[in-house]
């Protein structure tokens, strides 16, 4: 499967949206198998519209608490850069 415009945009808005999801979930609402979420995940990545947060472990206080526990537990956290995504 080819990255096109479309499914990029479709990605960052849902991000926008929802402020944070799994990719198994972003997966489910663009109708994407996982594995091309990752690729464009790590696109935006690469394009510097998403970064990767690393795990403070001030478990107490995150606010993604409630669905990963404690450490981390192997969850990636991204978060969309304040630019406007514009695909060149």
């Amino acid at each position: 499967m080819s990255l096109n415009t479309s499914v990029i945009r479709d990605i960052v808005r849902t991000l926008r949206e929802k402020g944070f999801i799994s990719v198994e979930a972003l997966s489910r609402e663009t109708g994407l198998p996982p594995d091309a979420v990752e690729r464009v995940l790590a696109y935006l990545i690469k394009r510097g519209i998403l970064v990767e947060e690393k795990c403070s472990l001030k478990c107490q206080t995150c606010f993604l608490r409630p669905i990963c526990g404690e450490h981390n537990l192997g969850m990636k956290i991204y978060r969309l850069r304040d630019k406007k995504f514009e695909e060149s």
